[in-house]
């Protein structure tokens, strides 16, 4: 009989810990709130105190980093941006208001920067893990694991250090007409540090 109790109780804690993998799901976006041009100041600071960015919000900040402007009219048309620039695979379908992942960001942020990280980023791809522990070991990222959120001053940290230290020696206003072909390879990335171990 104490077998079958032990037995019930690790069912129902194996069960609670897969309801735990749930993301958060805000009731809106940040991007939702100030869409404009003219209000990247408000939106950074709506994202700077959230408890967890959502995708919309990760995906409004890349194309602002990235080109200083975001052409996407909502969140299906940024999809469709992030698809075509890399930042994501794609079949990549996540809900708007969902917490992004910390490797959906760190992927988006090895394409952007244009990091091809190591032998197995290079055999099989980008994958939100590898990027995450390319973008850990220079100090870009924060140590996670790749299914963890984000919070609003973790990501704007992230969208700083992703600024200094890869997009400087890009042009930091680029015409959003024009396709966006990858970085400046006139000027070297810095080296990647040894990991250790």
């Amino acid at each position: 009989m104490a077998w079958a109790r032990t037995s019930i109780v690790l069912v129902l804690g194996v069960l609670a810990l897969a309801g735990c993998k749930g993301r958060q799901v805000a009731e809106s976006s940040a991007v939702d709130r100030f869409p404009g041009a003219d209000q990247d100041i408000e939106f950074m600071e709506k994202v700077e105190s959230m408890n967890a960015v959502t995708n919309n919000d990760m995906l409004h900040a890349l194309l602002l980093v990235s080109s200083g402007v975001d052409p996407a009219r909502d969140y299906e048309e940024r999809v469709l941006l992030a698809r075509q620039k890399g930042w994501v695979p794609k079949d990549w379908d996540k809900p708007a208001n969902e917490s992004a992942s910390s490797g959906d960001v760190a992927m988006a942020g090895c394409r952007l920067g244009g990091i091809e990280g190591g032998l197995t980023m290079r055999i099989f791809g980008p994958s939100g893990r590898y990027c995450l522990r390319e973008l850990e070991s220079r100090g870009i990222m924060p140590t996670r694991t790749d299914y963890q959120s984000l919070s609003g001053p973790e990501f704007r940290d992230f969208l700083n250090r992703l600024d200094q230290n890869l997009l400087s020696q890009r042009p930091r206003f680029a015409d959003p007409t024009k396709q966006e072909v990858g970085p400046d390879t006139t000027m070297p990335l810095p080296p990647t540090p040894p990991r250790g171990g």
